[in-house]
């Protein structure tokens, strides 16, 4: 099963079993690939419809893979249907279409018989996914923000309010960005870039501000590093 998948396309025949075989394959690969997916996926845009696409992808491209078997005038035509096609979602992240690719390599595996490549393959690349996650890899930086909260207008200019020594406290870095006028309400709506120092809980500085009176609605957003890998 595992030692001759030349010989195994090159037939281009399959049995009920064989083919039942194969999907089942695909798809527990596949399953596979979504579950370490959406385990490791961060941020806002999870889609539900590309996890349940992953498996999709990788049956019907097992199915596509036995069809079309050493045939190179099927591959052809495959190719020419698949043209005409207009896909019109956009993938908005390039480790979505890692998992994509992953998919479609599983139901090729699957549809030509190397079970045990596809399985090393969609195993390695699991693990390397679940290793990044863990020690998130690639990270610059995860303690960076842009803060933002309003203060009275005639107390803005001062350098000793209250807010200045909570930044200073919980704050590695603190640069004022913005500075905006609230007419009619005597407000002036602050942002900064911040960065809290090593061990400092993004909660403890906005209680902080939250604790002061004359602040109003402080807000964190996340700023730099990946929040979706």
């Amino acid at each position: 099963m595992f030692g001759q998948p030349t010989e195994f396309l090159a037939n281009a025949s399959f049995d009920f079993i064989q083919i039942v075989l194969n999907l089942l394959a695909a798809t527990a690969l596949s399953v596979l690939t979504a579950l370490v997916y959406r385990r490791t996926h961060h941020g806002l845009s999870y889609s539900q419809a590309f996890v349940v696409s992953l498996i999709l992808i990788s049956v019907i491209s097992c199915g596509a893979i036995m069809t079309i078997g050493s045939s190179i005038s099927r591959a052809f035509g495959l190719v020419g249907a698949l043209s005409i096609i207009r896909y019109r979602t956009v993938v908005k992240d390039t480790r979505d279409a890692s998992f994509v690719f992953l998919a479609l390599v599983a139901g090729f595996a699957a549809g030509t018989g190397n079970f045990l490549i596809g399985a090393m393959t969609v195993a390695t690349v699991l693990t390397i996914a679940l290793v990044v996650h863990r020690f998130r890899f690639g990270v610059l930086k995860e303690h960076d923000f842009i803060l933002s909260f309003s203060y009275p207008r005639q107390d803005q200019a001062a350098a000793t309010a209250p807010y200045v020594a909570v930044l200073k406290q919980f704050c590695e870095r603190d640069t004022l960005l913005h500075v905006e006028s609230n007419e009619g309400s005597g407000l002036i709506l602050m942002t900064y870039d911040i960065s809290l120092k090593e061990g400092v809980e993004s909660t403890a500085l906005i209680q902080g501000l939250a604790a002061i009176e004359k602040v109003g609605s402080p807000k964190l957003i996340f700023a730099k590093g990946d929040p979706n890998f």
